[in-house]
């Protein structure tokens, strides 16, 4: 048997300011352990302090370094896998149903309550979907959801409530008084001027993201009114057009009395 200990990573200069250079001398007759020494071993026992539940950083670092032992035994994995899923199922401290192996890292669980066979997991997600339906139909019952039993929609939006408790001067520049025009692809401010099209992002599996940018800002005797850089600039969803709709409806008095 042989007793190996992991590089130290706090400077020298640390140690001695933290008081613990003397614990550390206690241990320079201790070899340094490097990541071949795991290859030549039979049985490898790992000891590390802990903060905060995790083990040290040394002990971290080391461990890190191994990535390339794991690839190069990659064969021998499977063989060691089920030998240690066969000793623990022997000490009874595991139960034995669908086990999955990844090849790199084993994530150890040895409670018996957490482990899943295939029926327990169904019945699982069998519960997991009734609680889904039963969601789903309450906000259905509240939202109004459309095309759910032929339902109209009435969707809470907090940003429109508050909006709507400012005063007209204080909201007469904000997004929703620049009139969006889409023959033309263009918003217009509440002083008659375009913003034009002047950047579009695009974004996997969703609309893209148009910026619109007022041409005739500069010029402009509100400006500092409407906008602190030296034009205004509109963002545009692809969704914008449904959010627009429901504010309008939220507007109606049919909407107000719901909502």
């Amino acid at each position: 048997m042989e007793i190996l200990q992991v590089h130290e990573l706090v400077p020298d200069e640390i140690l001695k300011k933290s008081g613990a250079k003397k614990a550390r001398a206690a241990f320079a007759h201790i070899p340094v352990a490097r990541v071949g020494d795991l290859a030549d071993a039979n049985a490898i026992i790992f000891g590390t302090p802990t903060r905060y539940g995790n083990m040290c950083a040394q002990m971290r670092n080391f461990l890190d370094q191994t990535g390339g032992l794991w690839a190069q035994n990659a064969s021998i994995l499977p063989d060691l896998f089920v030998e240690v899923v066969r000793f623990c199922a022997s000490l009874g401290m595991m139960g034995l149903g669908y086990i999955a192996f990844d090849g790199t890292k084993l994530k150890a669980n040895a409670s018996l309550r957490q482990s899943r066979d295939r029926d327990s997991l169904e019945k699982e997600i069998k519960r997991i979907k009734e609680q889904a339906l039963m969601l789903d139909t309450h906000l259905m019952r509240i939202w109004n959801i459309p095309g759910r039993g032929g339902l109209d929609a009435c969707i809470p939006d907090d940003f429109f409530v508050v909006l709507e408790k400012k005063d007209e001067p204080e909201k007469r520049y904000h997004k929703s008084n620049f009139q969006y025009d889409q023959m033309r692809d263009v918003y217009i401010c509440p002083e008659g001027q375009d913003l034009k099209c002047y950047q579009e992002m695009k974004r996997k599996g969703k609309p893209p993201f148009i910026i619109y940018r007022g041409k005739f800002c500069k010029g402009c005797a509100v400006r500092e009114e409407c906008t602190k850089g030296p034009a205004r600039r509109i963002t545009r969803d692809g969704r914008e057009s449904l959010v627009e709709a429901m504010r309008e409806k939220l507007r109606s008095e049919e909407g107000r009395e719901i909502y």
